[in-house]
C-alpha cells in the first residue's frame, strides 16, 4: 500500500456490548492509533458464559503494529480462559516469524514460515476496505489476519450495502446493512451495519444457521459497554445438547453404531473421516455416519508425513519440564499402543478436579492446576503423546451421555485425543478419550465434527466446524452394537436398532 503521512491517518476508538442468545455476555473494545512511523490496532474482548452451573470468564486481547505503508512489524495476543494467561508475541522478519510464548512462568521461542501470498495487516485492511467502500464498490474481498485466531490469513467478503435505519443507544441512525462471509467459517454468515464512514455500528452472527446461537455486538459508549451486566449469564453448554430420536443403552460398551445426521435448515457441513468414523453424504442437509470403535482405517500419506502432529505449540508445549516428568512415569519400553493407553489412563487420574470452569486450558496450565473438563483432558493427552514421539491431534464433536449437567439421554459437545499408531502394519488414527475410565478408552457414540492439530499457525480455527452445527444438528439412531454380553458371557455382539 502507498505510505500515508501521519496526518492522513484517522485514529478510532469504539466500544461494543456483546450479547449471546439475547443476554448480555460482555464487551469488545477496538481502537486504532498511529505514531510517526507506525499504526497500532488493538482489540479486547471480555465475556462471561455459563456452563451448566459454572461460570467461565474469558478475556482475549490482541495488538498488531505495522508500518504506515502496511508492512507487518509485530503482533501479540493474550488469552485468559482459566487461571494462567497465555501470551504470544510474533515478530515478522524477512523470511520467517519469531514466536515467543509465555504461560505460568514458562517461556519458549520458536519460528514459523513467513505467510505466503498477498495479505494486509489489520490497519491496512481496514483502510483498504474504507477506500473501496467510499469508491462505491458493492463487493469487497480482503485477505488479512486476526491475531486472536492465529497467523493463518482469512479472506473476508462484504456485499449488500443496503440503506436502512438502526437504533443505537435509543437513537435512530442511518446505516448500511451488509453481509459478511469469512473463509475460516464457511456457512456461518454475518450481518454488519456500517455508518457513512464504513465504521461498524452493529454485527450479528448466528452459529448454526436460523434458530442457532446468535451473537450480537452493538456500538455504545465506554461506560455502558464496560459496566457489569447484572443479569443472567448466557448458558452455552446445556442449551447445545442434542436429543437423539431414541436413547442408547450401555453407550460406554458400544463397539459400532450408525447414525443419520441432519440439520434443521441449510447444508450439513462435511464431517471428517477418521480412523473409526466414516461419513457418507445423503443430500445437502443429511448424511450417514458409521463408527466402529475397534476398527481403524489407514491414515492418509499426508497425515503420516505431517510434522505438525509431533510439534510443540502454545496449547501443547513440549519443552515444559513438568510434561517431561509427567510422561516419565510411563514405562519407556512399552509398545507405542500400550504407551498411548497408559498415558490416557494417567491423564484421567492426574486431572483430579474435573470441573467446567475453564474455557480451553493449555497443557502447561493443566499440569499445574490438575483441573478441567474434556478439553483439558484432550489437550494434555495430545501433548503427552507427542512428548513420547507419538503423533497426535484432538477431535471435537459430541458424545452420548445417559445423564449430564441436568440433561438425560443426550449428545453433548466433547473433545478427545487421536494418536497415529501402527495397527496391522499400517499407520492409523486411534481415538483415545481421557475422560473415560480405565476399561473404556473409547466407544462408538463419539461423533467427530472436526479435528485440530493445535498449532500456533491455525490456533483453533479448524474447530469452528463445530459452531456451524450448534443449535441445528439432529441425530437419528439407526443401530448400535455392543461387545459380548457381560451378563451371559456369550460371544459375538448385541445389537439394538429401530
Amino acid at each position: 500500500m502507498p505510505e500515508l503521512a501521519p496526518e492522513q491517518i484517522k485514529d478510532t476508538d469504539a466500544w461494543y456490548v456483546v450479547e449471546l442468545m439475547g443476554q448480555r455476555a460482555g464487551y469488545m473494545h477496538s481502537k486504532r492509533t498511529h505514531a510517526a512511523d507506525n499504526i497500532t490496532s488493538e482489540t479486547k474482548m471480555v465475556f462471561e458464559l455459563g456452563r451448566g452451573e459454572r461460570k467461565v470468564r474469558i478475556s482475549m486481547e490482541s495488538e498488531f503494529v505495522e508500518t504506515l505503508d502496511g508492512k507487518p512489524i509485530r503482533m501479540k495476543s493474550r488469552q485468559m480462559q482459566g487461571q494462567a494467561p497465555l501470551e504470544q508475541d510474533y515478530v515478522f522478519r524477512e523470511k520467517d516469524i519469531e514466536v515467543t510464548t509465555r504461560q505460568a512462568g514458562q517461556t519458549s521461542t520458536s519460528t514459523m514460515p513467513a505467510i505466503e501470498g498477498d495479505w494486509l495487516p489489520p490497519g491496512a485492511a481496514e483502510r483498504e476496505g474504507e477506500r473501496r467502500f467510499k469508491a462505491g464498490e458493492t463487493k469487497i474481498t480482503i485477505r488479512t489476519i486476526d491475531p486472536m485466531i492465529g497467523v493463518t490469513p482469512v479472506e473476508m467478503t462484504r456485499t449488500g450495502f443496503t440503506p436502512t435505519k438502526l437504533t443505537i443507544d435509543g437513537k435512530q441512525v442511518d446505516a448500511l446493512e451488509t453481509t459478511v462471509e469469512q473463509s475460516f467459517a464457511p456457512g456461518i454468515g454475518s450481518k454488519e451495519w456500517l455508518d457513512s464512514e464504513g465504521e461498524l455500528l452493529r454485527g450479528e452472527t448466528t452459529l448454526g444457521g436460523a434458530g442457532g446461537m446468535k451473537i450480537i455486538m452493538t456500538r455504545t459508549t465506554r461506560e455502558k459497554a464496560s459496566k457489569s451486566g447484572g443479569g443472567a449469564t448466557p448458558e452455552i453448554m446445556v442449551s447445545t445438547f442434542v436429543k437423539p430420536d431414541k436413547a442408547i443403552k450401555n453407550a460406554r460398551q458400544s463397539t459400532a453404531a450408525e447414525f443419520t445426521l441432519s440439520v434443521k435448515d441449510g447444508e450439513l457441513p462435511e464431517l471428517p473421516d477418521t480412523g473409526t468414523q466414516d461419513f457418507t453424504r445423503v443430500d445437502a442437509g443429511s448424511a450417514k455416519l458409521v463408527i466402529r470403535s475397534k476398527s481403524f482405517a489407514a491414515a492418509s500419506a499426508e497425515d503420516i508425513a505431517n510434522p505438525v502432529y509431533t510439534a510443540s505449540s502454545a496449547l501443547a508445549k513440549l519443552d515444559d519440564t513438568r510434561l517431561a516428568a509427567f510422561v516419565g512415569r510411563v514405562d519407556a519400553d512399552l509398545a507405542a499402543a500400550d504407551k498411548a493407553e497408559a498415558l490416557r489412563r494417567q491423564v484421567n487420574a492426574f486431572i483430579a478436579d474435573k470441573n467446567l470452569g475453564t474455557g480451553l486450558g493449555s497443557s502447561t496450565e493443566v499440569l499445574r492446576t490438575k483441573e478441567g473438563d474434556c478439553t483439558e483432558h484432550g489437550v494434555l493427552l495430545c501433548a503427552a503423546l507427542r512428548k513420547v514421539g507419538i503423533p497426535a491431534r484432538v477431535a471435537t464433536g459430541l458424545i452420548y451421555a445417559d445423564a449430564f449437567a441436568g440433561g438425560k439421554d443426550i449428545f453433548g459437545y466433547h473433545m478427545w485425543a487421536q494418536a497415529l499408531l501402527e495397527v496391522d502394519g499400517e499407520k492409523r488414527w486411534v481415538d483415545l478419550d481421557a475422560t473415560l475410565p480405565d476399561a473404556t478408552p473409547y466407544d462408538a457414540t463419539h461423533i467427530a465434527v472436526a479435528t485440530s492439530d493445535l498449532s500456533d499457525e491455525t490456533g483453533t480455527l479448524s474447530l469452528l466446524n463445530v459452531a456451524s452445527v450448534m443449535g441445528r444438528l439432529q441425530i437419528s439412531v439407526v443401530n448400535v452394537e455392543h461387545a459380548a454380553s457381560q451378563k451371559s458371557g456369550k460371544q459375538g455382539s448385541d445389537k439394538e436398532s429401530k
